[in-house]
């Protein structure tokens, strides 16, 4: 379905239950030697966002190890396009509908800072648009996998050296805050 930085997606069927998911395995260059604490990191990211339930934010099946190492993410299977397909195909968004996108990203986020997690890499290539039969969009937001927490009891703490490194960079420098570049 997709490839990035961090891994690629694949439509899945998830058995026994038979249901179609978005398999996201991540690049195995990311763990082991180069990044010790890519693995942790990963894990409790993957279980943090897990806890998010809102019908704005993409749902989170299953997350693991595979018995040949990979790193994955079984995560509700969507047919719909990006926001940035869908501005780069009409250009402009009427404001009804755009207001209607934004309000839907805002729920989702709402309750994920409910819950302490900050999404960290927010742009229109996260988000997916579904058109409903109804006539109007259904709106989820995807790819919490860069998620950080500042909820003291939200998760634990990642503050060892192994986990947090020092310099590096995580998110789309287009749509990064500017303090998270000092």
């Amino acid at each position: 379905l997709g490839s990035g930085g961090m891994g690629k997606v694949y439509k899945a069927m998830q058995t026994p239950l038979e249901r179609l998911v978005a398999l996201k395995v991540l690049n195995p260059k990311y763990a082991g030697e180069k990044d010790p604490g890519f693995e942790r990191r990963f894990f409790l990211e993957a279980a943090m966002t897990a806890k998010l339930h809102h019908p704005n934010t993409i749902t989170v099946h299953d997350y693991g190890r595979t018995e040949e190492g990979m790193l994955f993410i079984a995560m509700e299977f969507l047919e719909g396009e990006t926001l940035q397909q869908l501005l780069a195909k009409e250009k402009l968004l009427q404001w009804p509908r755009a207001l209607s996108i934004v309000a839907q990203i805002a729920r989702s986020l709402r309750e994920a800072h409910k819950l302490g997690v900050i999404h960290r890499d927010l742009k229109p290539a996260n988000v997916m648009v579904m058109h409903e039969e109804t006539g109007t969009d259904m709106v989820k937001v995807l790819d919490f996998g860069l998620v950080k927490t500042f909820a003291p009891d939200a998760m634990p703490p990642i503050h060892e050296p192994e986990l947090t490194q020092a310099g590096v960079l995580l998110g789309s420098p287009l749509y990064m805050a500017p303090e998270s570049a000092k």
